[in-house]
C-alpha cells in the first residue's frame, strides 16, 4: 500500500492510475488536487456524488492498489 505522502510525491505517474480508475475525472481535475487526500475526496464527491466515508473508503482502496517504490 503506498502512502499518501508517497503518491502526493509520484502524483504525475499515479494521477493516471487515478484516471483510469475514476474515468470521469479528467487529467486536469486530477492534477488541480496535487495528489491531496483531501482535495481527490472533494472531486469525488462532486463527480460521482460519493458521501464523505464512501469518497475516504475509494481513496483508501485506491492506495491499496498504487505500487510501491
Amino acid at each position: 500500500m503506498a502512502s499518501w505522502d508517497a503518491i502526493e510525491a509520484t502524483w504525475k505517474y499515479v494521477a493516471g492510475l487515478a484516471q483510469e480508475r475514476w474515468a470521469e475525472l479528467t487529467l486536469d481535475e486530477l492534477a488541480v488536487t496535487e495528489g491531496r487526500k483531501d482535495a481527490l475526496a472533494g472531486k469525488l464527491r462532486e463527480k460521482y456524488g460519493y458521501d464523505g466515508e464512501r469518497a475516504e473508503r475509494e481513496l483508501d482502496e485506491f492506495a491499496r492498489s498504487v505500487p510501491t517504490a
